[in-house]
């Protein structure tokens, strides 16, 4: 299984790579949501991605 990075940049959807490859699916429009993806995350902030 794949792991994510320590620390993901801005649009870093990566690990989603590993999701495709362990669950036999294609992932075809990944997105970031949540406070990172409006632009507004704190420190403390998780990662939301929303995938197809």
């Amino acid at each position: 299984m794949s792991s994510a990075p320590a620390t993901p940049g801005p649009g870093d959807l990566r690990p989603a790579d590993g999701i495709e490859a362990d669950h036999a699916v294609r992932i075809s429009s990944p997105a970031e949501s949540g406070s990172r993806g409006w632009g507004f995350a704190s420190p403390d902030s998780d990662y939301d991605v929303r995938f197809l």
